[in-house]
């Protein structure tokens, strides 16, 4: 894929050829008005500047910067045998890559699978290694990036699966807390390569606090409103701290050790 230009960066000289008149317009309006600013000294003038300069940073905000398409952009992404390929362009860019991919693997004795490979537009997402890729316009553009976002049926699954770790309330409850820690934080720690996925990481973090608050209060068979206020009084519930985040979660004595219920997403990532 590397010869046919996959995962190529547009340069900066690139990108400057291809904006529009208008934006360029903005753009030179604005840094000739910033370069008056420093050069004069008169306070009237000076601030009719100051007051022109935002109406300025306004339009260019509001103008295209691009006016046509860059060359066709490829995205390749693979893991062992499977493998998708992102093509910013048109559909006849797509079916010509196809083609010459399948070439390049009939030469090495290989085929592409019939029933898994498929053409499809940007504003449809695909599944691929748990994650779906979509298209989206970008702001004042003409490209189009590629976002990465978490499917429901992950998020739902994981519930699930919390949950019925939480259920078992005949298991001890350091036993439990580990499991659901470790759940909960292999889980974030595969998805924070999302756009934007700390909306759910909270969602996920709250559930995993009541599933376990619910596990508690089962095992000393007393509804989960006295089991919070038994909590915050013996210190079973608590804030802990974890690098720059304070949380509040439920906490468990190992020995001498004290363990907590692991609800601290990780930080946001990008591959």
């Amino acid at each position: 894929m590397a010869t046919l230009g996959a995962n190529i960066v547009q340069t900066k000289r690139e990108g400057n050829l291809r904006r529009s008149t208008e934006y360029r317009k903005r753009d030179h309006a604005i840094t000739n008005t910033r370069i008056r600013l420093r050069k004069t000294s008169d306070r009237q003038e000076r601030q009719k500047l100051l007051d022109r300069l935002p109406e300025l940073e306004k339009e260019r905000r509001q103008t295209p910067v691009y006016d046509v398409r860059h060359h066709t952009k490829l995205g390749y992404v693979r893991y062992a045998d499977d493998f998708v390929i992102l093509v910013n362009g048109t559909v006849e860019d797509a079916k010509d890559m196809k083609n010459k991919v399948e070439k390049h693997l009939a030469a090495m004795g290989l085929q592409l699978s019939l029933d898994k490979t498929r053409i499809t537009n940007w504003n449809k997402p695909i599944a691929f290694l748990g994650y779906h890729i979509h298209g989206e316009l970008r702001r004042n553009d003409v490209q189009i990036r590629a976002i990465l976002s978490i499917p429901k049926e992950k998020e739902r699954l994981i519930r699930r699966e919390l949950l019925n770790t939480a259920s078992y309330h005949h298991i001890p409850e350091q036993d439990a807390m580990l499991n659901m820690s470790a759940k909960f934080r292999g889980w974030c720690n595969y998805y924070k390569y999302a756009d934007s996925p700390q909306s759910t990481f909270s969602r996920l973090s709250q559930k995993t606090w009541w599933f376990f608050g619910h596990f508690l209060a089962r095992g000393r068979r007393s509804s989960i409103q006295s089991l919070l206020i038994w909590a915050t009084k013996t210190g079973k519930s608590k804030v802990v701290t974890k690098g720059n985040s304070r949380r509040l979660t439920f906490t468990t004595q190992n020995g001498k050790r004290e363990m907590s219920l692991d609800i601290f997403p990780p930080k946001t990532a990008e591959i």
